[in-house]
């Protein structure tokens, strides 16, 4: 199953900018996880014959 992420979590120290691009990089280099593309997650999914898991991520 391929999954599309985003999650929930709260910005404690440094900014906030910081803290998204560092969660950004630390997903993208997990090719497990498909960063904010819906369409290629749709056609893993498609292509595995597995349904797809939307998860919302944040970092407020």
């Amino acid at each position: 199953m391929w999954a599309l992420s985003g999650k929930c979590l709260p910005a404690v120290g440094g900014e906030r900018d910081e803290k998204v691009i560092a969660d950004r990089e630390e997903l993208r280099a997990d090719d497990t996880w498909i960063y904010n593309d819906l369409t290629r997650a749709e056609e893993r999914a498609a292509a595995a014959g597995k349904p797809l898991l939307i998860v919302f991520r944040c970092i407020p």
